[in-house]
């Protein structure tokens, strides 16, 4: 019985076309004005009997064809009959086409056109962007893989109005990640990053996506929590035919690959794999309660001397960077039925590195200095080494072409190992102090997600279609043992004093354990009926959602202390030295056991802080909308509708003489979309909405803890509110033919209660809070231009896009604030500009296609303008994240009809990446590093 079901489970996974070779004739078949698939349309082979119906995505099949030659009608109710001519069916191919049909306005006339077999993705997504009710652009797979890019986050760069930050993060329209929202097939999950509102776009492959989504306006069957642009990502789920890809690729960073001194340290075995063995957890010893000095010596001694004595990185040898991906595909017919499936796995490894690193730290002390004061002046070497896989299992059953089922499971897995040292004055306590510091840190993010989805059509319900789904998310971060070690320099100093620890300068040397683990629940429900019998009779749309999450966080911190009597707590400048377990408790050799003095050094737990720093969060947003979508004479069309949100969160650290975080919100968000066909090629589309922004967790957990680089302090705040926006948008479009699109747009976003990250200068050690200010405004114009120039002979193989987003922002300066401001400048504006806002964003792709050649090749452009990354309180001037020029180029030659090789060259510019001040014109380094050039070099293999 069990080798039969293994049989019967292989020959599911064959290919049709080796099973039998059947040529078929598929597509989607797409209502011209509202852009929404048509079900129950028929199209049929002329002159025949052969034909099919389409099924509630719109899609037909008509299987068996004999190859030829052959014309195609198309009908469904009150729309033109559409005639196809010339449609050519191979032999062992499937043919692809999709028909656009037009509502009948006086008789049911019939349209000829001259078919032409397309990329169904292309097609159905220029139809729904031209088509929407939203202002929304696009991308297919396929549009994808001719500029070469892997996975969404290089491909979401040639959308107008994106911008991609650290090669994950997208921000749409300037607007930093809190205004932005990532969904998976409609579904919300969480990031792998939980202090951030979106997804990290690079763990989605091209091989596994149907398409990409960006909404950039506001209706009520969307969730509220957006204002940039939400992204919806949308894996494949019923391929046409049987598909197969696979890819391997090496690349070489000119910092960080085969470099001889990069900076590393000993980790598990299993870090290539993306999570920890349990190499770095937390000794058995330790796990429990750590007795106080001068209790249960002999217990602390031994709990010092089992943690490991790893606390700077080491010199290695690093490799090339690597990616491979697989992906599978097919559809099977069951009789009346079919069922779909979708396998695909991917897996990179990348190292980065620079040791031309400046960390740096300004204050302006008066209003007559003509010059900001150093705090610190770091040089700053670090190197990162980060292994990320991820796997999507996509089922579909269509039980008929009126109902369909499918399940979606998806994992993704990172590990990311840092090593960092950074050395240089800290003027700010003594002109003669140098700070040597060392971080050691692994960051283990996983994402697995559980959808399970069903679409129903009843014809005799007022055409009724019911979506449901529900989705179930369990991501986790764990940070097991990160090791701060920092240490005075006094290069002038005698031996014996030349390295000393200060803790009444900064924190002594420290272990973190941090642990956070995430559930997601999300079910939501969608309906669609015709109100009336009329052709194309207004449609009433109605829908409920419910989401919940729950988070747990936890944090541990060890410190080192020192007992015995060393002056000023020297050191010989060897960490191992120190960490010895000859140094350690008893072991010292001055320790007298009698009287318990000069006990040597051992750890010190902090239940205090650690209870402090540790919370436990939940959040529910209930949802329930209506919306009405009607066409108004014969041009304009109208959605109109409302959308209500219940928001409960609750973020409470577990010290429970904190206050926690509560926000109990009642929220009514309107929207009207008007769009106003000027022509069959042209819109000029009206929306008007409010939306919403909500803190994060951990921005309403009222504790304080520093990051990963061992430098600046976060601060949540309990009393954070959530941000109500009021968007206005206008566009419009003209799309001359399938690929090319010119378009202006211009919007207008009011912020009430904006939520801003701010510095506090008293603070001994840099220290940044959320807060709230009053009101901040937003305005801005966008242009897209895309053309082919195969007007020009010479030029045929060539196109061209451009697209600029410029952006203007406003945020009223806190009184209090500007009070400290102009204790310092005298003229500084009761305005600023809104924290991570770019002022302009540039976007330019030049591409080469010659499909006789099986040549692709595209050069990439992005620029985004300065913007502030750190709101500082006082005279001091805002840190800024400087523009940043990026070029890439990527190149994919077919190797007869399987193969491709593909070449990428990214970073070519090599900009050095800026966070500064400026200063009576003169610039401040907060931050700076050059990242290093890639080229990349790969194969694909590819069955169709």
């Amino acid at each position: 019985m069990y080798k039969k079901f293994i049989f019967q489970f292989l020959i599911l996974l064959l290919p049709t076309s080796i099973m039998a070779q059947k040529e078929a004739i598929k597509g989607k078949i797409i209502d011209g004005e509202l852009g929404e698939e048509l079900i129950g349309a028929t199209i049929m082979i002329e002159g025949t009997t052969i034909g099919a119906s389409s099924d509630l995505d719109g899609n037909y099949t008509i299987s068996n064809v004999t190859p030829g030659t052959y014309t195609l009608l198309s009908k469904y109710i009150s729309f033109k009959t559409k005639i196809l001519e010339n449609v050519e069916v191979k032999a062992g191919e499937t043919t692809v086409i999709d028909v656009v049909l037009k509502p009948a306005s006086v008789g049911l006339d019939e349209v000829v056109v001259t078919a032409k077999a397309s990329r169904r993705t292309e097609a159905a997504l220029l139809t729904i962007q031209k088509q929407s009710s939203n202002v929304i652009e696009g991308l297919s797979a396929e549009q994808i893989k001719r500029s070469g890019d892997s996975d969404a986050a290089g491909a979401l760069k040639r959308v107008t109005g994106i911008n991609v930050v650290g090669g994950k993060y997208v921000f749409v329209r300037g607007l930093s990640d809190r205004y932005s929202k990532t969904t998976l097939n409609g579904a919300e999950i969480p990031g792998l990053d939980p202090d951030k509102n979106t997804v990290q776009m690079d763990i989605f492959p091209v091989s596994l996506l149907e398409n990409i989504i960006v909404y950039k306006t506001f209706s009520p069957n969307l969730p509220g929590d957006f204002t940039g642009g939400l992204v919806d990502i949308q894996t494949r789920e019923f391929p046409e035919e049987f598909r197969m890809d696979a890819s391997l690729s090496l690349g070489y960073n000119t910092n960080a690959s085969l470099n001889s001194n990069f900076l590393t340290y000993e980790g598990s075995s299993t870090d290539i794999l993306g999570f920890d063995n349990g190499k770095r957890n937390i000794p058995t010893a330790a796990n429990g309660e750590i007795p106080n000095y001068p209790h249960e010596l002999q217990k602390l001694t031994d709990i010092t001397m089992s943690f490991n004595k790893i606390m700077v990185p080491s010199i290695g040898s690093s490799f090339l960077n690597n990616k491979i991906s697989f992906s599978v595909g097919d559809n099977k017919d069951l009789g009346k039925s079919q069922l779909g499936y979708v396998f695909g796995f991917s897996y990179k490894h990348d190292n980065t590195f620079y040791s031309d690193g400046i960390k740096g730290s300004y204050k302006l002390s008066g209003a007559s200095d003509t010059q900001l004061n150093t705090s610190h002046n770091y040089n700053d070497t670090k190197s990162t080494s980060e292994a990320l896989w991820g796997a999507l299992l996509n089922l579909t059953y269509k039980i008929n072409s009126r109902h369909k089922i499918g399940i979606n499971i998806f994992k993704n897995q990172s590990g990311m190992s840092t090593s960092r040292y950074m050395i240089g004055k800290k003027q700010s306590d003594d002109v003669d102090l140098f700070i040597e510091t060392r971080v050691l840190q692994w960051l283990e993010r996983s994402l697995n997600t559980a959808q399970l989805k069903g679409e129903h059509y009843f014809e005799n319900l007022s055409k009724l279609k019911f979506d449901w789904m529900g989705t179930i998310t369990y991501s986790y971060q764990d940070e097991p043992d990160m090791r701060f070690f920092t240490n005075s320099y006094y290069p002038d100093n005698n031996d014996e004093n030349k390295y000393q620890i200060e803790p009444s300068i900064y924190k002594i040397p420290s272990r973190y354990f941090r642990n956070m683990k995430e559930m997601n629940y999300h079910f939501k429900g969608d309906f669609t009926m015709d109100i009336g019998n009329a052709t194309q009779a207004p449609k009433l749309k109605f829908g409920v959602s419910y989401f919940l999450k729950d988070r747990t966080f936890t944090d541990k911190r060890i410190d080192y202390a020192i007992q015995y009597p060393i002056s000023g707590n020297s050191y010989n400048g060897n960490i191992a030295d120190f960490l010895s377990d000859e140094n350690i408790g008893t072991n010292y050799p001055n320790y007298d056991p009698t009287t318990g003095y000069n006990f040597g050094l051992y750890v010190r737990g902090n239940p205090g802080d650690d209870s402090k720093n540790s919370y436990t969060s939940e959040q529910s947003v209930t949802a329930v909308y209506a919306l009405i979508d009607s066409k108004i004479g014969s041009a304009l069309r109208m959605v109109a509708g409302l959308r209500y949100e219940h928001t409960l969160i609750n973020s409470r650290s577990n010290d429970s003489d904190l206050d926690p975080g509560y926000l109990n919100n009642n929220d009514f968000l309107p929207a009207l979309n008007l769009t106003y066909g000027l022509s069959e090629r042209m819109n000029l589309r009206l929306n008007l909405s409010r939306t919403l922004a909500r803190p994060t967790f951990r921005e309403l957990a009222p504790y304080a803890n520093e990051n990963f680089a061992g430098g600046e302090t976060y601060v949540g705040n309990a009393k954070l509110k959530r941000t109500l926006i009021n968007n206005i948008d206008i566009k419009w479009e003209y799309f001359s033919r399938p690929g090319e699109i010119l378009s202006m747009g211009a919007f207008y976003k009011g912020f009430i209660n904006p939520i801003e990250l701010v510095d506090n200068p008293k603070a001994q050690n840099p220290e940044l809070k959320w807060e709230n200010v009053d009101q901040a405004t937003v305005y801005g114009i966008e242009m897209d231009f895309r053309k082919k120039l195969d007007f020009i002979n010479a030029l045929e193989d060539i196109s061209l896009g451009l697209n600029l987003s410029y952006i203007y922002s406003s945020v009223a300066t806190d009184s209090a604030e500007l009070q400290a401001i102009r204790a310092t400048d005298l003229n500084a504006v009761n305005t600023r500009a809104m924290s991570g806002q770019s002022p302009y964003i540039v976007n330019a792709f030049l591409g080469y296609n010659n499909k006789d050649l099986g040549l692709d090749a595209n050069f990439v452009y992005n620029v985004t303008g300065p913007k502030i990354l750190i709101n500082v309180k006082g005279g001091t001037p805002d840190i800024m994240e400087q523009a940043f020029n990026s070029l890439n180029f990527t190149a994919n030659k077919s190797l007869g009809k399987n193969w491709v090789l593909t070449f990428k060259a990214k970073n070519i510019l090599n900009g050095t990446y800026k966070q500064t001040y400026t200063y009576n014109d003169q610039e401040y380094i907060y931050r700076s590093y050059t990242r290093g050039r890639i080229l990349e070099l790969g194969m694909k293999f590819q069955i169709r």
